[in-house]
């Protein structure tokens, strides 16, 4: 827009008033006739005029934060990721992306005039916009956590091993490996910080001398399996608070688990409290039992197992104790049937093998490319789980289906997902 000298327009307007804010919600019209003049090029020059804006819709739940000026919610607005990322804003408890909507009129933003009095209807034109910002709900990017932290993951012999502090470069010249505080981690991880927090747990990261780390699921199925055979042999029932303390004395003394292991892998798979003074652990039986089942898929990468199989060899891992909570449910989002559709009976049975949706691309076109590359129909209830980390919530997913499948009727009335697009 050029700057103009001595240009004056008369408008009369029916507008909303804005207070900083603009949100969806009822505003109060009034009909005014304002004098709207552009500033000229030295009075925008010498008092600061002409500025450059980007006006931003917020959802209400972002209103309510500035209306209410809660301090502690305002701290936790942050802008994340690294400067090549796509802008996302986070709350303590949400991912949004930013996104740039086109406007059909443009928008003026205006200003009073600095001499003019309080109520003046004389305004300077200070930008004009064709677009607004909009903020969007996003599930969070936390794949970039294994990325960041695999190269300095945790190693059970590593206070004895020197070498564990140097790799090689692109060169093959050794080098000292780079740690990650937690500050780091929530700067670069575009996630709320209650979200971020929720996939450290769910990562298995340990936090070791201020530094994150990464456990290994060899070493955490090992620290699992134990936990699991020392409530067995101390007479411990899962059913009820397990003393921290007698737990991590008990792994340590016994199977040499260093004790800032034991406590940690608690907090991921249960609840821990203090009572009477001590800290006691209630355990999540079905999160651990999933945990060591999915070792066992891991083990098998290259193979593809009956459900007997699995389990077989799962009963072997957890024990008598715990059999009753293994299901091969458990694992969905973890393997697919391999099995073709067409012959699946009673006589062959279906075959399961490793597959992990947090493994597969995070962008949707990607995922579903891979998903019907590797098989051609999917059922409904063997699809969910691989849509959960990218979308935001079943109005989400659905939008994905419709997009990228389409459904089909096989012979025995089963409605299956196949691909819209040739891969």
């Amino acid at each position: 827009m050029k700057s103009l000298d001595n240009v004056t327009i008369v408008v009369s307007l029916t507008c909303h008033t804005f207070t900083g804010l603009h949100h969806n919600s009822d505003t109060t019209m009034s009909s005014t006739t304002f004098t709207l003049r552009f500033p000229s090029e030295q009075s925008a020059i010498s008092k600061g005029l002409g500025q450059s804006y980007r006006l931003l819709e917020l959802p209400p739940e972002l209103v309510k934060i500035f209306e209410e000026k809660d301090s502690d919610a305002l701290s936790h607005l942050t802008i994340r990721g690294r400067s090549t990322d796509d802008a996302v804003l986070c709350t303590r408890t949400k991912t949004y992306s930013i996104r740039s909507v086109a406007q059909s009129n443009s928008i003026l933003v205006v200003t009073a005039a600095k001499d003019s009095p309080e109520q003046s209807t004389n305004l300077i034109i200070q930008d004009q916009l064709s677009e607004i910002m909009e903020l969007v709900p996003i599930v969070p990017k936390l794949s970039r956590l294994t990325g960041l932290l695999r190269e300095c993951a945790y190693k059970e012999d590593e206070d004895q091993d020197d070498e564990d502090e140097t790799m090689e470069d692109e060169e093959g010249r050794p080098t000292k490996k780079r740690r990650f505080t937690y500050e780091q981690v929530r700067g670069l991880v575009q996630a709320s910080d209650a979200e971020l927090e929720r996939g450290l747990r769910e990562h298995h990261i340990l936090e070791l001398d201020g530094s994150l780390r990464l456990l290994p699921d060899s070493q955490l199925t090992r620290i699992l399996t134990l936990i699991l055979t020392t409530l067995v042999s101390q007479n411990l029932s899962h059913k009820s608070p397990i003393p921290v303390k007698k737990l991590t004395e008990e792994l340590f003394y016994e199977h040499e688990v260093a004790q800032n292991l034991t406590p940690q892998v608690c907090h991921w798979f249960g609840d821990v409290f203090t009572q009477n003074g001590e800290e006691k652990w209630t355990m999540d039986v079905e999160k651990v039992v999933r945990q060591i089942g999915l070792s066992v898929l891991i083990q098998h990468r290259n193979e593809a197992l009956t459900e007997e199989e699995i389990c077989r060899e799962w009963k072997d891992q957890v024990g008598d104790t715990f059999e009753d909570a293994i299901k091969l449910e458990l694992l969905s989002g973890n393997y697919v049937d391999t099995t073709d559709p067409s012959y699946a009976s009673s006589v062959v049975k279906p075959r399961y093998k490793y597959f992990p949706a947090s493994q597969l691309p995070i962008n949707p076109s990607q995922r579903f490319a891979d998903l019907f590359l590797t098989r051609k129909s999917w059922r409904a209830e063997e699809l969910e789980p691989f849509l959960r980390d990218i979308a935001v919530d079943k109005k989400e997913r659905d939008k994905l289906l419709i997009k990228f499948t389409r459904t089909i009727t096989d012979a025995n009335g089963v409605v299956r997902y196949t691909a819209r697009a040739n891969y």
